[in-house]
């Protein structure tokens, strides 16, 4: 029961009278608010009165007083009103009453105890709704906090992905490959087993592969990102399946810049008899980006794609690249 400021008007009008039921005198009555520790203050003119005038007020009039003194105290009486409570809600010296008011008091009693009850659950069940609504709350703007933490991440991302497009040594590209690759990966909340690294090349001034692992809908999957000038042809891409075959991972995504020839998408048609392969451009991720989508399910679906329909270039969105290079090579 929330009594934090005053007693609810029913129970104040029932303590009215229950208490003059629990005690044979006005005198008992000021015992009994004593016993609950209310100050004397508030008591002392009552108690002058009854020295000098005993018939003037009664023990209604007395609880009456006094319980509108404790809720106009506030807070501040909050201690006394539990106290209150509790000596009638705990009474049992019912052999101590008049003969003509014990069954009243006993009726009383059960009256107040039953409204505790009732109002006690009632605020159980109201400080538990709150209590879900306050997680409920909590959850939201978590998520939404969370939601705002990625959005800006990507955002992030994305410059510094459309920055890379301005790179002209081959070395900061990779570089900057290497980073932004492994920031979206994380953002994404993509496992990194091993992270996307720039490999030194046969040339001081050239870098090598660009590779790593991830594991995705609990797969391995090797990533190897190309950079070219050109589409990934099938003599390109033949490098990165003999890497693949070669690591312990199964699956694999390729990513380029420039996209892949008619003969690539076909030789990793063939290679899916053995390897799970899929293809990915950075124009595909630039756009995911930029329509704020989820790079982990977009690589999912790839690969679904893949496995299912046998086609390891096709978008998520069921728009098959393998489509835009026949026809590309068609209109050639």
């Amino acid at each position: 029961m929330n009594i934090s400021s005053h007693y609810p008007r029913d129970l104040t009008n029932l303590l009215v009278q229950v208490i003059p039921a629990l005690c044979n005198s006005k005198n008992d009555i000021l015992g009994f608010f004593r016993c609950a520790e209310v100050e004397e203050e508030m008591l002392k003119d009552i108690a002058a009165n009854l020295v000098l005038v005993q018939r003037v007020i009664s023990k209604y009039e007395i609880t009456r007083l006094v319980l509108d003194r404790l809720n106009q105290s506030g807070e501040a009486a909050l201690s006394q009103r539990r106290l209150i409570l509790k000596q009638i809600v705990e009474f049992n010296q019912y052999l101590s009453l008049n003969a003509a008011n014990r069954q009243i008091a006993r009726n009383l009693v059960g009256e107040v105890q039953a409204l505790v009850h009732v109002k006690d659950n009632r605020t159980r069940e109201q400080q538990e709704r709150d209590r879900i609504r306050e997680i409920h709350i909590a959850t939201q703007e978590a998520k939404l906090s969370e939601l705002n933490r990625q959005k800006n991440s990507f955002a992030s991302i994305k410059r510094e992905l459309n920055g890379i497009f301005g790179l002209t040594d081959p070395i900061k590209r990779g570089r900057a490959i290497e980073s932004v690759f492994n920031s979206l990966f994380k953002a994404s909340e993509i496992s990194i087993k091993e992270p996307i690294t720039l490999y030194a090349g046969d040339e001081p001034d050239q870098p090598g592969p660009i590779e790593g692992v991830i594991v995705l809908d609990d797969h391995p999957y090797l990533i190897e990102i190309k950079w070219h000038s050109h589409p990934l042809c099938r003599a390109d891409i033949s490098q990165n399946l003999v890497n693949l075959f070669s690591r312990e991972a199964s699956r694999g995504f390729f990513i380029s810049n420039t996209g892949y020839t008619y003969d690539a998408i076909e030789l990793c048609k063939l290679a899916l008899a053995d390897r799970q392969v899929a293809l990915c451009t950075f124009e595909e991720i630039v756009l995911m980006l930029e329509q704020e989508d989820d790079f982990a399910g977009l690589l999912s679906e790839k690969m679904r794609q893949a496995i299912v329909n046998r086609n390891p270039f096709c978008q998520s969105n069921g728009y098959s690249h393998t489509a835009r290079a026949i026809t590309s090579a068609v209109a050639t």
